[in-house]
């Protein structure tokens, strides 16, 4: 890209518009650039990228693209101009939308109308109408039905668990009535006397083999 403006004069302070141009070599040349307001403004360009009103000192960045001016009462200058930035914040604009693309990815409720491909396809206008309302409310649902599902398993566990100790308590209870515990014991009492129990079979199962 390549700009040449240069330095115009005009009486009546009215006159504080510049045109910032830029070449494109395949526009027709009713599109190419012109003076504005005084022969002394001349511009190479193809296509007008942004307009500049410059009242005073001036530094604007538009469509990406860095332009100081300073305009001390009769003259209007163009001091830089960065055509470097025409494209600065594409890649980060493109590392939003692509993050974008994977929490949604990410997040995606079981039921949603759309499968992870389809999502990773949308283009930005689709992105920026995403129902994103509707996909959190169904995510929302979703999570809250999946942690009552866990819920009700770990109630289900325990209650199996505590059926199961109050067995082994009475069995344990009438094999030896000379065990402390109560046959209702549902805790981790159960567990330990249980291990001492098996620990001290298998002791007298080893003492048995050796004898024999």
């Amino acid at each position: 890209m390549t700009l040449d403006l240069k330095r115009f004069s005009k009486d009546s302070h009215d006159i504080q518009v510049i045109n910032a141009l830029s070449e494109a070599p395949n526009l027709n040349d009713s599109q190419n650039a012109r003076a504005i307001e005084s022969p002394n403004l001349m511009a190479v360009s193809k296509k007008n990228i942004v307009t500049l009103e410059a009242p005073s000192s001036t530094s604007v960045t538009a469509n990406n693209v860095n332009i100081n001016a300073v305009n001390d009462g009769n003259d209007l200058q163009i001091n830089s101009f960065d055509p470097n930035n025409l494209n600065g914040e594409a890649q980060p604009i493109d590392e939003i939308v692509n993050g974008f693309r994977t929490c949604l990815r990410y997040f995606l409720p079981p039921n949603w109308h759309m499968d992870k491909e389809t999502v990773s396809s949308l283009d930005n206008i689709q992105l920026s109408r995403f129902p994103l309302e509707d996909f959190f409310d169904q995510y929302e649902k979703g999570l809250k039905k999946l942690i009552s599902s866990f819920q009700q398993d770990a109630q289900q566990s325990s209650h199996r668990l505590s059926f199961v100790r109050k067995m082994v308590a009475k069995l344990l209870k009438t094999i030896n009535e000379d065990f402390e515990i109560d046959p209702e014991c549902d805790s981790e009492e159960v567990d330990n006397l249980l291990e001492l129990c098996l620990q001290q079979a298998l002791a007298h199962a080893r003492s048995s083999n050796n004898a024999a």
